[in-house]
């Protein structure tokens, strides 16, 4: 499956996820609400699970990066 996003941890920098598509980040964003993103087709890094797992670390900062044809990152 071709990935175009993936969803990154801002703190260890492993990659929690892959996802076809992002909804819902178009247009102003409003800082005082709360605004739905839907990551279509997400999948898991089996990685991240297992660091997840291991450590039991919380997760608080995250960001969405684009993928090129070669699914590494092009864009954070």
């Amino acid at each position: 499956m071709e990935y175009r996003f993936a969803v990154i941890d801002d703190e260890s920098g492993l990659t929690v996820g892959y996802c076809r598509d992002v909804v819902g980040l178009t247009g102003d964003i409003i800082v005082e609400t709360y605004e739905k993103v839907i990551f279509e087709q997400f999948v898991f890094n089996e990685e991240f699970i297992e660091n997840i797992t291991k450590l039991k670390q919380s997760i608080y900062n995250l960001y969405i990066a684009i993928l090129n044809d070669e699914e590494t990152v092009i864009c954070i």
